[in-house]
């Protein structure tokens, strides 16, 4: 899990959530449309500044938090077995 805190303005932000996540791009009113993937392939993020992720993208993610020079914290889910 990731919670980081993004000092800078909203071009650089912007640049940071493509490179990390996946996004949309459409033009000429919705007829062409593009997806375009980033470094995560599955996440989930339940808030804004927090993103939920496989273990297996860890270093890939702090390379780009360090490019970007975000402040961040790391916390490890462990699953629970019942």
């Amino acid at each position: 899990m990731l919670i980081y805190n993004f000092k800078g303005n909203d071009s650089e932000r912007i640049k940071f959530n493509r490179k990390l996540l996946n996004y949309n791009t459409q033009s000429h009113k919705g007829k062409y449309k593009k997806k375009t993937e980033g470094i995560l392939k599955q996440y989930q993020r339940p808030a804004r500044s927090l993103i939920i992720f496989q273990k297996n993208d860890l270093e890939k993610i702090k390379k780009i938090l360090t490019e970007f020079k975000i402040d961040y914290t790391l916390y490890e889910i462990k699953q629970l077995t019942i």
